[in-house]
């Protein structure tokens, strides 16, 4: 009896004793920030250099 992962095609790769599902997410998606993010980000760089 297959999983609904797999009936779905999903795949399972053995790590030691375990099956782990392999899942890739692909990066290919642009993304877009506003205006606050930007300046967010510009604060942040700013003000708080550890994080």
């Amino acid at each position: 009896m297959k999983s609904i992962f797999e009936q779905n095609g999903g795949t399972y790769i053995k790590v030691g004793k375990y099956y782990i599902p392999n899942v890739l997410v692909p990066d290919t998606k642009k993304y877009t920030i506003g205006k606050y993010s930007r300046m967010h980000a510009k604060f942040i760089k700013e003000n708080r250099p550890c994080i």
